[in-house]
């Protein structure tokens, strides 16, 4: 706090303290303040949600199509709009309704152009065909 001497009428001095942060800047520091703590919610409640979804992967096989934590929260970046709410909302949309997660992981894979097909490139058999007919003639 900043205070100053002032001189009132007849001469009398009179303290006037003057708050070093104005109340518009006190506002956005609260706003800030609040944006961080939900930020800070936000994250915990998304590694909660992590873990559970991963445990849960681990102890029901077959109950979704990946097992990792790395692997639930590629799905909830590839569906959610951005942010970390969004991220949540995904992630708790997996823990209720684990159906979902099949789906969404297929339509994660193919825009990120991996496909369905995880065993690789399909073979050609047009040029093996060719290619063992010609060394079996002789």
């Amino acid at each position: 706090m900043l205070k100053k001497l002032a001189r009132g009428s007849g001469g009398r001095r009179s303290e006037k303290t003057f708050s070093a942060v104005s109340s518009t800047e006190r506002r956005g520091f609260a706003q800030i303040a609040s944006v961080d703590l939900m930020k800070a919610e936000h994250s915990r409640r998304r590694a909660e949600l992590l873990a559970k979804l991963e445990a849960r992967a681990l102890s029901c096989p077959g109950l979704y199509p990946v097992k990792t934590r790395e692997d639930f929260l590629r799905l909830a970046m590839d569906h959610g709009s951005g942010g970390e709410e969004s991220v949540c909302q995904i992630l708790e949309v997996l823990w209720r309704r684990p159906d979902e997660a099949l789906q969404m992981n297929a339509q994660s894979l193919i825009r990120r152009g991996q496909g369905l097909d995880q065993v690789g490139p399909p073979e050609k058999k047009g040029r093996q065909d060719q290619g063992a007919g010609s060394s079996t003639r002789q």
